[in-house]
């Protein structure tokens, strides 16, 4: 089956040629998400995630349309291979996985994906070891004591309370428990 993903966050018009052109290549059922959000909530995309099958294709009008970044893309594309799903954008001609070239394409870009990782992580990896060659203190610095909620946890061990019971009354975490009690000399 072929399937149509259009979104737009505010242009109506943009949205009625996406649906236009996704009709027009033959989608039997189109899903459209007018979304202004910023905080990556899209129900009609996770729905139609849901409802795709092996041998259904995705067709979208751009590549812009599915993803803010490659990583985002590269992830989608390789969860729609997984699943058995072909995917063709109208605008990039080039991405239709259901050629030869496209799906080199797709495994080209998700190779540069990975190996952009491989070297960010290697720069971070070097930065690293310079600041620490140079005396730098690195990684995340340590917590500061809520003295009020040390000398609570502290007494209420000492009460025989429990761990889930200074957990639950005082909201905090037992991983803070444990360094209180640390510093405290009780562990």
């Amino acid at each position: 089956m072929k399937i149509g993903f259009a979104r737009s966050s505010n242009n109506e018009n943009f949205l009625e040629i996406q649906i236009d052109a996704l009709k027009k290549e033959g989608c039997q059922k189109v899903f459209i998400e007018k979304s202004t959000t910023r905080n990556n909530q899209f129900p009609k995309f996770e729905e139609m995630m849901r409802i795709l099958r092996e041998g259904d294709t995705l067709i979208v009008h751009s590549l812009a349309r599915l993803g803010r970044t490659p990583k985002e893309l590269i992830k989608l594309l390789h969860e729609l291979n997984k699943k058995g799903v072909e995917f063709k954008s109208l605008k990039d001609l080039a991405f239709d996985t259901s050629t030869s070239f496209g799906n080199s394409l797709a495994t080209i870009w998700s190779d540069l994906i990975d190996m952009e990782a491989i070297v960010l992580s290697e720069r971070n990896m070097k930065g690293l070891e310079s600041a620490r060659a140079s005396g730098k203190k690195v990684g995340r610095p340590k917590g500061t004591i809520d003295n009020y909620k040390y000398h609570l946890v502290l007494n209420m061990y000492k009460s025989g309370a429990s761990w889930s019971e200074i957990q639950h009354e005082i909201k905090i975490s037992r991983s803070t428990i444990s360094n209180y009690l640390k510093k405290g000399g009780l562990l």
